[in-house]
């Protein structure tokens, strides 16, 4: 007996015609739907222009042929950056955030170096290794600004241990 996926299978892999074919726009539509270059080409057009009508993005089509009307990309300020985003590359919200990751850094090696002022060897590195493993636990867990803290304490591990 054989499945009826094994069936869809078999009259999917049939060999491909002058005339590309693509699956139902639907979902859980498995039929065949035949579509000329032309059209194929139409729809690409179409959704080029709905992308088009969202704000803050533009699409251009090059080397499209004679059917497509390519128009030249225009000048951007953020051509270089990878992200999108406001239009200024620093804002507020980014200098705070790294400051504060900065000056968490700090007290992470500033702990860590009095750790080892203070106690024995031994027990300053128990805890420099308990702070840095807090650390790591965080940053597993996604906790913003963790990988500063376990930064700043493995640099203060390291300056407290061969200082």
């Amino acid at each position: 007996m054989v499945s009826r996926v094994a069936e869809l299978g078999r009259e999917l892999s049939a060999p491909p015609r002058a005339s590309r074919s693509r699956i139902g726009a639907v979902p859980g539509d498995n039929r065949r739907v035949e579509e000329s270059p032309e059209q194929i080409l139409a729809r690409l057009v179409r959704y080029r222009d709905s992308l088009n009508r969202t704000p803050g993005s533009r699409v251009v089509v090059r080397d499209a042929g004679d059917s497509v009307a390519a128009e030249p990309a225009p000048p951007s300020s953020r051509a270089w950056r990878y992200s999108p985003g406001p239009e200024l590359g620093m804002t507020l919200r980014t200098v705070r955030t790294t400051l504060v990751g900065h000056l968490l850094a700090v007290l992470g090696c500033t702990f860590a170096v009095l750790a080892f002022e203070h106690a024995t060897l031994r027990i300053a590195e128990g805890v420099v290794v308990v702070a840095a493993a807090v650390g790591l636990i965080a940053l597993a867990r996604r906790v913003p600004l963790a990988v500063w803290w376990t930064l700043g304490v493995v640099i203060g591990g390291a300056l407290g241990r061969w200082s």
